[in-house]
C-alpha cells in the first residue's frame, strides 16, 4: 500500500473496523455478524440506506429479495403481489398485479416483504419465505394464484380462461398475524408465446395445424379446399346429384310409394261411383323404365245383395273426374273381403301399360289375348292415384281397409 502508517481504523458510527497487516501487507475487514449489530441512525423509512424495515432479516440467505420502488400514488402493503411496471433511478417500479390481462400479469415479480410508502423503497420477495402477515383465510398447503378480481391479492382457486394463470406460491402457515407463504412465481403463457407456435392474425373457426416444413404449429383456416374437398358446394340435399351406379342400385330396390293402413269412410246408400282416397306421387318417384305395383288394395263389404266395383285411376292433376282407370275389380255379391293385386304396371317413357285396365281382374297374374294399354303417365312430374268404389245395391256398404303401392 502507498500508506502503511495506520493499524486500526474504525468507520465512524458503525461497527466496521479496518486492520492493516504489516507482515502480509494487506487490509482485513471486521464487521457485524448479526443484523442487530447494524446501527439505525434514523427513524423508520427516513434513512433509505440503513433502516429497521428495509434491511433483510436473519435467515435472509434462504430468500431472494430485490429492492423496488413504489410510485403508484398510494402505499403498497406487505404481501401485495406486484409486477414490474417501469424503472426509476436504477430501481424497478412495481404496481399491483392482476390476472385479467397479459400486461398486468405476465411480469408478476413477487410479494412485498413490508409496507412501502408512495415514492418509497422496499424489498420484494422474488422466491423464498414471506412471513409475518395474515394468511388465516387459507389452509396450510393451499396453492395460491394471482387473483383476477382484486389487484395485488391471491386466491386458492385455480383460475380458468380468460383469467390468466399465475402461480404465486404455497401457504406454509395459516395464521392471522404470523402467516407464512413459500413464494415461487410461475407466470403462465399465452398460446402464441410458446416457442414452436406461430399465430398470424387469428380468426374465428381456425385450427392449430402442424407444419413440418417450418417445424411450427400455425393457425390455418379449415375449409373444403384445405381438407381436399374443393368441389363440395352448398347444394341442398334434395338437389344433390348421385352417381350413375348409385342410381342404378336404387332403381333396383323396392320402395314404398303409398302405404295407407287406415280404414276409409264406409260407403252406403248410394250406387254412384264414390272416391275413397287420393294419393300423391311426387315427381321422379318412378323413372321412364320403372315398374309400378299395386301390392295390396283390400276392401271389406257388408251385405250380400249386390256386387261392388272398385277402380284405381291415375291422373296428372288432382281432378278425379279426369283420371284414367288402370285397374278394375268387381266384388261379387257374396264376397265380403277382396284384395286386388297388380304386379305388372310397367312404365315406358311417358306411358303406363296396364293389362286390360277396365276388365275385372283380381290379379294380373293371368294370360290375356289383349296387348297392354298405353295410358299417359309422365314420371318426371307430379301424378295422382285415385281409389273409388261403386256399389250395386243401396243396402250394401263397403270400405277400403288398406292400400300399398310400390315400384
Amino acid at each position: 500500500m502507498a500508506n502503511k502508517n495506520f493499524k486500526d481504523y474504525a468507520i465512524a458510527g458503525s461497527n466496521i473496523v479496518l486492520t492493516y497487516d504489516d507482515i502480509n501487507d494487506k487490509v482485513t475487514f471486521a464487521g457485524p455478524t448479526q443484523t442487530s449489530q447494524l446501527t439505525n441512525n434514523g427513524a423508520n423509512g427516513v434513512n433509505p440506506f440503513i433502516t429497521a424495515l428495509d434491511i433483510p432479516t436473519a435467515g435472509q440467505a434462504g430468500t431472494l429479495v430485490r429492492e423496488v420502488k413504489n410510485r403508484t400514488g398510494a402505499t403498497l402493503t406487505k404481501g401485495t403481489v406486484v409486477y414490474i411496471s417501469g424503472a426509476s433511478e436504477n430501481k424497478p417500479l412495481v404496481s399491483k398485479a392482476l390476472a385479467t390481462t397479459d400486461l398486468l400479469s405476465s411480469r408478476t415479480f413477487g410479494l412485498l416483504q413490508s409496507d412501502i410508502l408512495n415514492n418509497g423503497l422496499g424489498y420484494c420477495v422474488v422466491i423464498g419465505d414471506l412471513s409475518g402477515f395474515n394468511t388465516s383465510s387459507f389452509t396450510e398447503g393451499d396453492q395460491l394464484y394471482l387473483s383476477g378480481v382484486t389487484a395485488g391479492s391471491v386466491t386458492n382457486v385455480k383460475p380458468v380462461a380468460p383469467i390468466h394463470l399465475v402461480y404465486v406460491g404455497k401457504v406454509t402457515r395459516s395464521h392471522p398475524t404470523l402467516g407464512q407463504i413459500e413464494v415461487g412465481i410461475q407466470n403462465g403463457y399465452e398460446l402464441e408465446e410458446i416457442h414452436d407456435v406461430l399465430l398470424t392474425t387469428p380468426t374465428n373457426n381456425q385450427a392449430l395445424i402442424y407444419e413440418s416444413s417450418t417445424d411450427l404449429w400455425k393457425n390455418k383456416t379449415v375449409d373444403k379446399t384445405f381438407v381436399g374437398l374443393s368441389n363440395v358446394d352448398n347444394t341442398s340435399d334434395v338437389n344433390k346429384p348421385i352417381s350413375t351406379a348409385t342410381q342404378t342400385a336404387l332403381n333396383s330396390t323396392i320402395k314404398t310409394v303409398v302405404r295407407d293402413a287406415a280404414a276409409s269412410s264406409t260407403i252406403t246408400g248410394t250406387i254412384a261411383e264414390t272416391l275413397l282416397g287420393t294419393y300423391t306421387i311426387p315427381a321422379n318417384t318412378f323413372n321412364a323404365t320403372d315398374l309400378m305395383r299395386i301390392a295390396a288394395l283390400t276392401f271389406e263389404k257388408t251385405g250380400v245383395i249386390g256386387n261392388a266395383t272398385v277402380r284405381v285411376k291415375v291422373g296428372s292433376t288432382n281432378v278425379f273426374s279426369s283420371a284414367t282407370t288402370i285397374a278394375t275389380y268387381t266384388i261379387g255379391s257374396t264376397i265380403l273381403t277382396a284384395t286386388i293385386v297388380r304386379n305388372s304396371l310397367p312404365i315406358r317413357g311417358n306411358n303406363i301399360r296396364p293389362l286390360t285396365p277396365t276388365v275385372s281382374l283380381l290379379t294380373d297374374v293371368v294370360g290375356s289375348l289383349s296387348s297392354p294399354t298405353n295410358i299417359g303417365f309422365n314420371p318426371a312430374v307430379e301424378n295422382f292415384i285415385f281409389v273409388s268404389v261403386q256399389l250395386g245395391n243401396l243396402a250394401d256398404s263397403i270400405f277400403q281397409s288398406n292400400f300399398l303401392l310400390t315400384n
